[in-house]
């Protein structure tokens, strides 16, 4: 959030990390951000975008694929792919080494704003 950080060790730890000491980080998470809300203003900054045909349930599926335009970005994350239909329902990285990862979401539901439980996940 905003100029940090907050990666999550394996044992459930959190640690701070602040971007203005690690630009690189801060570019990640403004990307990663954008990805997840579907900021297409932002995403038009960094890749180049293009959809792709409806194909499933009776065409009210949308796929909205990405490829990087900065060539330092492309070394690592060759494209994205963004599916779903009402809310994002799959992100698939392709990495530049040839790995990809899928993030699947499951019964998205829409909450106005956290509860103190959930806040308290995200606090260092």
């Amino acid at each position: 959030a905003g100029n940090r950080l907050i990666q999550r060790t394996g044992d459930g730890k959190s640690q701070p990390l602040a971007g203005d000491d690690q630009p690189g980080l801060a570019i990640v998470e403004r990307t990663f951000d954008a990805l997840f809300t579907l900021d297409v203003s932002q995403l038009a900054q960094r890749f180049r975008m293009y959809a792709l045909p409806a194909q499933a349930a009776g065409g009210k599926d949308w796929t909205l694929g990405l490829v990087p335009q900065d060539a330092a970005l492309a070394e690592h994350l060759r494209a994205v792919v963004i599916s779903g239909a009402q809310h994002v329902q799959r992100v698939t990285l392709y990495q530049g080494a040839g790995d990809r990862t899928e993030i699947h979401f499951d019964d998205v539901t829409v909450a106005r704003a956290l509860s103190p439980q959930q806040k308290a996940l995200f606090a260092p």
